[in-house]
């Protein structure tokens, strides 16, 4: 194994679409917890010995769930016994919640939090809790904390722990193979397909596509700032010429080929190359996708780099919106003080310079930081 420096450079993004969530926004939910005047201070809480659930509907796994926040949280607390609930195998939450399962913490990214919090009436508000702890919301990035405000009429729901853009990994033997230069910095999506096409073939019986993008991820960060719904009148915004433009050249306009429409003729209607074919069939030469992913042990045995997201000719140099990860405390939990020792612990200095070493985006505006990150290595075969 050697280790393969990250030549991306995160972009700068642009404000997050927080109409994209859709829905109503509820009301603050009642208090009772850290947010009470005259609390024991946090080294007191830190030392006592409780057990913490944390949950998430995100679908990560315990190994994803440690490497990202558990091996922290259990060494910086090892009075607390803490156990990861990961979302039904059904997707059923809400019969998790009615077999009465605990819940203490609660971490999902944007995409998912108003689905996984509010839904189920989950919400606890923070807002008095920033007062009385005295956490300083000016240390993040604007948008993040407008993000999670903008989900409620006057609540702070959660506070953001990590962050992520999109960026386009590559699988560096497909392009060996073929002989075709590597993907760079700065492309055009009209470049990116371009250049697709030129490894996109058949070979040894297997069909190799030059490139795909999550669907939902483009969507939800659309390079565009698009809403997915329009604020004034909560419906679809598809019909803006812009969502088209963006379809048509990350969809329709590399899917031409025959390899394509030999593997969409093999899957369900509503697939598109993803994960498996990056990762597990290697049949997928580029993937725009979370700049998170590149922290996946599933990389470790892949020859692969990734550089910054394609931009389009009409809007030159933005990348991808943010892409949160927000921590909250759950409504039903019988340990707040606890779990707000945890989420202070989470957006300190201290965790988050720990995080951007492992290659995660921190959400503070912090440079010293945030360039920890650009710097950080990645093992993977060469």
């Amino acid at each position: 194994m050697k280790r393969t420096t990250v030549t991306c450079t995160l972009l700068a993004v642009s404000m997050i679409g927080l109409t994209a969530c859709g829905g109503s926004k509820p009301e603050a939910s009642p208090q009772g917890g850290p947010n009470d005047a005259a609390k024991p201070n946090s080294a007191e809480i830190a030392n006592r010995h409780v057990e913490l659930n944390v949950f998430s509907n995100s679908g990560d796994t315990d190994e994803g769930f440690n490497d990202k926040f558990g091996d922290a949280i259990r060494k910086k607390f090892p009075n607390y016994t803490i156990h990861y609930i990961k979302r039904p195998q059904n997707g059923n939450v809400e019969e998790l919640l009615s077999a009465g399962t605990k819940i203490d913490l609660i971490w999902d990214t944007i995409g998912y939090f108003p689905d996984t919090v509010m839904r189920y009436n989950l919400q606890y508000d923070l807002t008095d809790a920033v007062k009385t702890h005295q956490i300083d919301l000016n240390r993040f990035e604007p948008t993040l904390v407008e993000g999670i405000k903008n989900m409620s009429a006057s609540g702070l729901y959660g506070l953001p722990v990590q962050t992520q853009n999109l960026v386009l990994f590559y699988n560096k033997d497909i392009f060996d193979k073929f002989g075709v230069p590597y993907p760079k910095d700065g492309m055009t999506w009209d470049e990116a397909i371009a250049l697709g096409k030129k490894v996109t073939r058949s070979d040894g019986g297997v069909d190799f596509l030059g490139l795909a993008a999550s669907v939902q991820h483009v969507a939800r960060m659309s390079q565009f700032s698009l809403p997915v719904l329009d604020p004034q009148t909560q419906k679809p915004t598809y019909n803006d010429e812009k969502w088209k433009l963006l379809f048509q050249k990350l969809y329709v306009d590399p899917a031409q080929q025959e390899q394509y429409k030999n593997w969409y003729l093999a899957h369900k209607a509503n697939e598109n190359p993803f994960q498996n074919e990056f990762v597990k069939d290697r049949s997928l030469a580029m993937f725009a996708f979370l700049s998170s992913f590149y922290t996946s042990r599933d990389l470790e045995s892949m020859n692969w780099d990734m550089v910054t997201l394609p931009t389009f000719q009409e809007q030159p140099g933005v990348g991808s919106q943010h892409y949160p990860v927000y921590f909250s405390i759950a409504s039903i939990s019988q340990h707040k003080e606890e779990a707000l020792v945890v989420i202070k612990y989470l957006i300190s200095d201290e965790y988050q310079t720990a995080a951007s070493k492992q290659g995660f985006m921190t959400v503070l505006k912090n440079d010293k930081i945030r360039d920890l990150t650009d710097r950080t290595g990645v093992e993977g075969e060469r």
